[in-house]
């Protein structure tokens, strides 16, 4: 299989097995330990018993298990409740065996209290539980709220920490459980080399001539004048490497370019691959994948 790395001018990089596909080594049962969850006071009526319930046997063999971080002061969590709530019930009623779990970062116990009323899902409680939620916010990325994350049956595999997003573009949960893409899926069936034929034609290289390389992906763009600054750096640096290393990596400039011109003019400064200008879907894909926030 191919093993992309991502570039940002920032000489940033992740691999392929990026964060939302890491495994978390502590369950989220084992997390939870001897918390009895509590059911929201919304709940339908085959939900509302038993009212409380310990983590082990409200969570395991779960299909799918949500964590909802939110709190009652939070404005976009307050928009983004109902809808959560809305979908919980559906996928209820259809027979769906998946669970939510709130972990509120409210700021007291009569917050809490208030808009758990209006939850129908399982919530962690207030009282006694503050090391638990904040462990809970640090394991599962909780670096702001409102924020859903979607976990495999296991407790530990992270589907998607993107769940807000998923609900509300998929309210009915048609998607459900919102699982990326694998790069393959992204990535296009061709990319641009440098090389052309007899007629000066652009010859393309095959996404089967890129397995079992090591993929270097390029977010840059002609406008930004680090990346201008940077760019012939990388060109050298690629050209070096290239001739040491001819057979096991490549370079993929993917562009941010406003126009097929400026991408070009950017492109023909380069000494590497690229992906096609027109493919945005691969490009805002890819972006979304390995987490490009900045060129």
């Amino acid at each position: 299989t191919t093993r992309p790395i991502c570039f940002t001018i920032c000489a940033y990089h992740i691999t392929a097995k990026d964060r939302q596909h890491n495994i978390i080594m502590s369950s989220l049962v084992d997390i939870l330990g001897s918390v009895e969850l509590v059911r929201g006071g919304d709940a339908p009526e085959d939900l509302q018993s038993p009212a409380t319930i310990s983590a082990s046997d409200a969570l395991t063999n779960k299909t799918n298990v949500l964590i909802y971080f939110s709190a009652h002061w939070c404005p976009p969590c307050q928009r983004f409740t109902p809808m959560l709530a809305a979908l919980y019930k559906t996928m209820k009623a259809a027979g769906r065996d998946f669970e939510v779990v709130y972990v509120s970062l409210d700021r007291s116990q009569n917050q809490w209290n208030d808009y758990t009323s209006h939850m129908p899902w399982l919530c962690v409680p207030w009282e006694g539980t503050q090391d638990v939620r904040m462990k809970l916010a640090t394991k599962f990325g909780a670096e702001g709220i409102p924020h859903l994350v979607v976990l495999e049956s296991d407790g530990t595999t992270v589907i998607t920490e993107e769940g807000v997003q998923e609900v509300a573009t998929d309210e009915d949960g048609e998607k459900f459980p919102w699982r990326p893409p694998t790069f393959d899926e992204i990535f296009p069936d061709y990319i641009l080399s440098k090389e052309k034929d007899a007629d000066g034609a652009i010859q393309t290289i095959s996404k089967d001539e890129l397995k079992n390389k090591h993929l270097m992906l390029y977010y840059s763009a002609h406008w930004c004048p680090p990346c201008k600054k940077f760019t012939p750096v990388l060109s050298k640096a690629y050209t070096q490497l290239k001739a040491e290393r001819p057979d096991d990596f490549e370079l993929i400039f993917v562009s941010s370019d406003r126009d097929q011109t400026s991408f070009d003019e950017y492109w023909n400064e380069m000494t590497f691959c690229a992906l096609p200008f027109d493919d945005r879907a691969a490009k805002n894909g890819l972006a979304k994948r390995f987490k490009v926030q900045g060129i």
